[in-house]
């Protein structure tokens, strides 16, 4: 297996961001935080335990979506209750093994399974996918 320019890294991580975001998006309904609904205000999808944890980067229950405030201000203010809204969310049991997952190391990103992955999740929401980046490879190309 060829090593992947960083470049094309960079497209798959926008890529891959993008398909986790709009999957966040449309499986939360409002701010899971304060519980303002969609269209009272920008809302944003969050990162549980952050982008650098490759292991969930794009792992969806790894996301929660929150409004603006939430997302900008009251995470920082009050981690703590954040984590108790998560918690109630999906579960203790849920939320440790995510935690055990965030944890694991991860010595192969298999962008190809992340991306079939993130599609068949967006396809079973009815997600209107955009369209895939043309200097992405195809699966099977060298």
């Amino acid at each position: 297996m060829t090593s992947i320019p960083k470049s094309i890294n960079k497209i798959w991580d926008r890529w891959l961001l993008q398909l986790w975001g709009l999957i966040v998006h449309t499986r939360d309904r409002g701010c899971q935080w304060c519980n303002k609904q969609d269209g009272d205000g920008k809302m944003d999808a969050h990162h549980i335990f952050g982008r650098k944890k490759k292991s969930v980067r794009w792992y969806t229950p790894n996301g929660i979506k929150l409004c603006y405030y939430c997302h900008k201000y009251r995470k920082d203010e009050d981690p703590e209750g954040l984590r108790s809204r998560i918690i109630i969310k999906m579960g203790l049991g849920a939320y440790r093994a995510l935690c055990k997952k965030a944890i694991a190391p991860l010595p192969f990103i298999d962008y190809f399974a992340w991306e079939r992955s993130l599609l068949q999740e967006a396809e079973l929401l009815k997600v209107t996918i955009p369209q895939r980046p043309k200097k992405l490879p195809q699966e099977g190309e060298d």
